[in-house]
This record gives C-alpha cells, structure tokens and sequence, in this order.
C-alpha cells in the first residue's frame, strides 16, 4: 500500500505507481503514530512505586546515634606535657665560665706548639736545595723524534697522487672517436578517438510528462504497450548519480516540477561515466533505452545519452 504522499507505508519508499493501494494518510501521520503507540507502552511499563529515599530513610531509624567525646576532653589528652625547670645559682655559672675558659686555653698552646713557623721553614729550604742537586746529576736521554718519518711518507704520497692526477688528465685530452651510430626516428602515436556506438533508431518517441499521463489514465494498457520498447524520452536531469567502482550509473529523469517520485530511472554502462559527469543536474536531456517497466519504479535500460 502507499500513502497519500506516493511513499510506501512502512519504509517511505517512493512508489510512483498507481496500481498501489493508496491509503488517506503521509507517511510521516503513519510515522508519528506507530512510534506514539510504543511510546503510549513504555509508559505504561514503568513501576513509580517505589521509593528509594523513604525505603533508606526507613532503614535508618533502627541504626543507634553515635556520639564523639567532649572538646575538652580529646584536647587535654593530645596537650604537649609541661616543661620542668630548675633554678641556677651564680656560684654554678661562674664555675661553667671558668671549666670553658681553660678549655680555650689548652686548645690554643696546642695549635701553638704543632705550628712553629722557624722549623717548618727550613725542611722547605733542605728539601727544595736536594731536588735541585739531583735534577742537575740526572743526564737527558736523546729523544727520536718520529715526525720527520711521517713528513717523508706524506711528501712521496703527494708525489705519486700529482702523477696519476697527470696521467688521467692525459688520458682525458686524447679525442675519443666513437663509431656512429644510426638511432631510430622517435615515432609519434596519434591519439586514440573513442569509438561511440550509433544510437539505433528508437521504437517510440515519447517525452516524461507523456508517459506519466498514460499512466496515470490506464496503468495496464500503458504497461503492455511500453514494456521491452526502445523509448527515446525527453525531460529533464533531476538527479545524477555516478559510480564507478560499483558500476552504477543512472540518470532521474522527471518532468519540470523535479519530482523523484514521478520520474524514471534511466540505468547506463560504467563507459559512459564520463559522459553523466559532464552533465548538470536540472539540465534538459534526451535519453534512449530498452523499458523495462514499473514494478517498483519506472525504468529503462541500456540507455545513452543523445546528444542535441
């Protein structure tokens, strides 16, 4: 069945034809009121009974109120304990003047006694006036030195890399004589032109507002007489749809109202994509094709485009 609206009462199809039962309804009223009713149920389904707040609240008066200890309390037991302090008298104070006093005094004898500056003056002298006797004694062996080997080797190598750079420069300035040689003309391809097959002479000439009509007056009589006929129809490109990886093409062709429900589906081989990509949708155009008919939609296949 189909709505009022040319669409199928389930999915929304379009369904141009008329040999559909028609129903008094849109498809979006049929829409609304399927998904109401579902609505309507889930409602219906939902339990509100119960409560969860009085259920906890409930629950809770049998659990006993638990009370914590007085401020007082708890602050007297973390308090630091107090600090005791005894009483010092003068007399013990002038006796821990006097132990530190000597203190300082022997440390100092100490240090006095370790660093004598006289002493430690002469080692320096005895010990400095020894090196300096035995640095005389000790002769200096004679040192062979290795660089003047190493400056001979890089000097031979110098040599014998400046002879070979003359040689091949030598070699280079000699005329090279090379037969010749016949190389073959550069052959130029000519483009290849695309063959287009001749459009063969169409059964009926007919445009899409016609056909529509007949239609509309005797659905079966229009059958019979279009099915499996070469139809060449004028109108217009409502819709283009171009996929080469699928190997679908086809071309909406409807009347000037651009209405997709009241249009045929003109289907085309994947090597005239290039032609569909060059068209415009809204353009007028002729289309020929083999009709198949219109038990869901009206179609027609096999079909170019003719140009005008």
């Amino acid at each position: 069945m189909r709505t009022k609206d040319w669409a199928c009462y389930l999915c929304g199809y379009p369904l141009a034809s008329p040999a559909f039962k028609a129903i008094d309804k849109t498809y979006s009223q049929v829409r609304e009121e399927r998904l109401y009713g579902k609505k309507r149920v889930v409602e219906e389904q939902v339990d509100i009974s119960y409560e969860p707040e009085r259920e906890f609240l409930r629950e809770m008066q049998d659990v006993p109120v638990v009370t914590c200890t007085d401020r007082e309390e708890t602050d007297s037991m973390y308090r630091d304990p107090p600090l005791i302090t005894e009483e010092v008298t003068e007399e013990q104070l002038s006796a821990q003047g006097a132990i530190e006093q000597e203190d300082v005094y022997e440390t100092t004898a100490v240090n006095e006694g370790e660093n004598k500056p006289e002493e430690v003056i002469e080692v320096y002298q005895e010990a400095h006036e020894e090196t300096e006797i035995s640095a005389c004694n000790i002769q200096e062996p004679e040192i062979i030195s290795e660089t003047t080997e190493l400056n001979k080797d890089i000097d031979t190598a110098e040599e014998e890399l400046a002879d070979e750079i003359e040689a091949e420069s030598a070699k280079e300035e000699e005329p090279c004589k090379e037969p010749a040689q016949d190389y073959p003309e550069p052959v130029t391809e000519e483009p290849v032109q695309e063959e287009t097959e001749p459009a063969a002479t169409a059964d009926i000439y007919i445009t899409i507002d016609e056909l529509l009509t007949e239609y509309a007056a005797d659905y079966n009589l229009a059958t019979a007489k279009y099915t499996n006929k070469i139809l060449r129809v004028s109108g217009y490109a409502a819709a283009i749809d171009v996929k080469e990886v699928l190997a679908i093409n086809y071309i909406r062709l409807t009347d000037e109202s651009f209405d997709l429900t009241k249009s045929i589906q003109c289907m085309f081989d994947k090597k005239y994509a290039s032609i569909l990509m060059s068209l415009q949708k809204g353009q007028p155009v002729s289309i020929q094709g083999k009709y198949t008919g219109s038990l869901i939609a009206m179609r027609m296949t096999d079909c170019i485009v003719i140009q005008p």
